[in-house]
Formats: C-alpha cells, sequence, structure tokens
C-alpha cells in the first residue's frame, strides 16, 4: 500500500487552509483572539457567570464609558466616539459595556462593528446619550423604554456635544431625572448597518451656528486609532466568535471577581495618593499600592490602574485588604528597601502587685505649699523597708 501520495495531499489541503486563513486575517476577518491579547496589558480578563469572558481596564475609578477621556466626531458612520485611550478601537465599537455595582464598568466582547453603542437622547438644550447594556435589542435601546440608572446618562449643552475631551462639559447628573423626564429618544437608525447615527447634522449646524465636516474613516491593518488633523485611523475587523483554525479563543489569564479590588477599595487609595501627593513633594519615588510599584515624577502619581488584581498571598500570610495608617501612604525609596521602623517605644517597668499599707498623710492648709516629695515605703520580699 502506498501511503506518500496520500501524505503529500494531506499536507497540501492542510498548507491550503492555513494559507486561506491567513490571507483571511490579512483582509481584516479575525476572531475573539484580538480581544484578548491587544486589551489584556490594559486591564483583567475575568470570567463572569452571567457574559463569560469580560474585561475590566486599568483605569481611573470614576471612569465612564463614552464620557472620559474622549469626543464625539461626525464621521461617514455617523456621530463616531473617538477615544484617547490606546485600546479606545475595540471596546467602544465593539460589544456592550455592563456596569457592576461593586466592581464597575466591564466589557463584554461582541462580534459587531458600531460608532458607538449608546442609546441617544434630546432635550430642549441637552444632548444626551447612555451605553447599551449587553443583551439590549436595537428595538428596545434606541426607545424610550431603555431604562438605566439616571446617573449612567450624560448630557452636555447642545452646542457642547463637537467639543474635545467632552467629560469637561457633561452637567452634573443631579440634573438628570429633570432632563430625562423631557426628553425624546433620537431614532437615527442606519437601515442597513443597524445602528444610531445619533443627532442629525443640520441641528447641530444650526445650533453651533457654523457647519459641520463629515470625517471619513479610515481604516488600518493593526490594531489602533489615530485622529489628527480632521483624518480618523480606525481598525475595525470583521469579527468571528471562533479563530480560522477552529479553536476557542481564549485570554492567557484569567482573573475571579474575589482577585480584583472593588471600586470603593480603589477610590480610597486613589484618594490617599493625591493627599499625599500634596504633602511630598520630590523629583523620584516609588510608591506601594495594592501591592504595584512605580514611579512618581516630581511627586505626582500616575494614573491610578482600576481594575489591578491583589497580590498573591503567600503562605502564613493573612488575607487583608489595601489600609494605611492615620490616613498614611507607605512611601519608599527602593522597592527592596523597608519603611524605616518607628521609634522604639517608652520601657515600661511593672510595679509589686502587693497591697500597700494604709498610712495616714498629714493635711496642708491651702497656705501651706505641698511637698515635693512625697515618700510612700513599698513592701518587699525580705519584709524590710527603704526610704
Amino acid at each position: 500500500m502506498n501511503i506518500k501520495p496520500f501524505s503529500q495531499s494531506f499536507l497540501f489541503v492542510l498548507l491550503a487552509f492555513f494559507s486561506a486563513a491567513t490571507a483571511r486575517a490579512q483582509d481584516g476577518l479575525v476572531s475573539f483572539q484580538v480581544f484578548y491579547d491587544e486589551l489584556s496589558p490594559y486591564g483583567t480578563w475575568i470570567n463572569d457567570f452571567d457574559y463569560g469572558n469580560v474585561w475590566i481596564p486599568n483605569v481611573e475609578p470614576d471612569f465612564k464609558p463614552y464620557a472620559t477621556n474622549g469626543q464625539w466626531v461626525l464621521t461617514d458612520s455617523g456621530w463616531t466616539w473617538v477615544s484617547e485611550y490606546v485600546w479606545g478601537w475595540a471596546p467602544f465599537h465593539y460589544g456592550r459595556w455592563h456596569y457592576d455595582l461593586s466592581y464597575g464598568p466591564m466589557w463584554v466582547p461582541d462580534d459587531k462593528w458600531g460608532p458607538g453603542w449608546v442609546s441617544w437622547r434630546a432635550a430642549d438644550r441637552y444632548f444626551g446619550w447612555t451605553p447599551l447594556e449587553p443583551g439590549i435589542t436595537l428595538s428596545v435601546g434606541y426607545s424610550m423604554e431603555y431604562n438605566v440608572p439616571i446617573d449612567k446618562w450624560s448630557f452636555v449643552k447642545k452646542v457642547d456635544l463637537v467639543k474635545v475631551n467632552i467629560s469637561k462639559y457633561v452637567i452634573s447628573t443631579t440634573n438628570n431625572a429633570e432632563i430625562i423626564v423631557n426628553s425624546e429618544a433620537i431614532k437615527n437608525i442606519d437601515p442597513d448597518k443597524r445602528y444610531n447615527l445619533g443627532p442629525l447634522k443640520e441641528e447641530v449646524e444650526k445650533i453651533t451656528g457654523r457647519p459641520s465636516a463629515i470625517v471619513t474613516i479610515s481604516e488600518t491593518s493593526h490594531p489602533g486609532q489615530s485622529f489628527a488633523r480632521g483624518r480618523l485611523t480606525l481598525y475595525r475587523p470583521y469579527i468571528k466568535p471562533k479563530s480560522m483554525t477552529g479553536t476557542q479563543p481564549m485570554p492567557k489569564k484569567l482573573s475571579t471577581l474575589k482577585e480584583i479590588y472593588t471600586v470603593k477599595d480603589r477610590m480610597a487609595d486613589e484618594i490617599l495618593l493625591a493627599s499625599h501627593s500634596k504633602r511630598k513633594k520630590s523629583k523620584k519615588q516609588s510608591y506601594r499600592t495594592n501591592g504595584s510599584g512605580g514611579d512618581i515624577v516630581s511627586g505626582k502619581p500616575p494614573p491610578f490602574q482600576k481594575g489591578m488584581v491583589k497580590p498573591p498571598v503567600r503562605s502564613g500570610q493573612k488575607k487583608s485588604k489595601p489600609s494605611s495608617t492615620n490616613n498614611q501612604l507607605v512611601i519608599v525609596q527602593n522597592k527592596q528597601q523597608e519603611p524605616s521602623p518607628r521609634a522604639a517605644p517608652l520601657t515600661i517597668h511593672k510595679v509589686p502587685t502587693t497591697p500597700l499599707p494604709s498610712k495616714t498623710l498629714p493635711v496642708h492648709s491651702a497656705l501651706q505649699p505641698l511637698p515635693t516629695q512625697l515618700e510612700i515605703p513599698l513592701p518587699i520580699e525580705d519584709g524590710t523597708q527603704h526610704h
């Protein structure tokens, strides 16, 4: 039996398969693995009971999707969220954001691209938006029936929609309830791509008093994004849940919620960092927070890393939450150097516990000065007394 022709045919088919898979990846068809690999340096992947593998970014505790560190830009795909985060090409254009009461915003991957998966509303003087939760259909998400906590909405004056770093123009959430009651849903739906284009171009131009230039989105073959001189370049491949080889994509490391600090803990640590930076001004130091080290240049701490995993507990060491003594953050000059010990405590000598013999002390008048020393005999073991 000659098996050599069969082996050659099998190798040929195998090579052709991998060549086709590589070509399709170059053409922009990739799997969820690109999310797992590209986002891992900037956050923590955990396995959630309801949503599977979700991602918690390393950002400030008050991070708000589609409001923090970015802006809305009118493109040929509608109002598109342009983020300043290097990883913004993925979580703001694919998938949905879920807000966990203890751990904050979590991103749930999906395979459909959009300019920004949000629900839009318009009031008399305001435009507003909020992220679409996982599992919400577009017919509900783009209607008045979509009901989320009012503090998850971001509202700006209509004239401020085009501003850079729009978080500076988002009004206080204490006004959201009144605005939402007097608002209506924006249903400017793209019939082909099935996403909301946002406010009408003509309405924004009328309010701002100047024409709104439509930016054309250019695509790149590498993960990332850039926006400069009126040109937006985005990585937006076609995503398939499984890889071309049929294997199930997985993050290299999966953590659990028990390993992640809560928003409350991280906010407390950030307050300590901020308060210490005001007291301690030095050119270069090392800081310790949540078991992680880093550099502080000119006394200014680096951005707090939300989603930071708790340090592993060594054998014989009790688990404990991050804490401080007298609201002071431990600062060390070198990661290998331990904080200097405190001053030695006062030495307290024990005194005999045998009851003292009763003795009547003289009573002094108000005009008579008190004695500077008062000698009281103390009992000792041999029965003698010293004066």
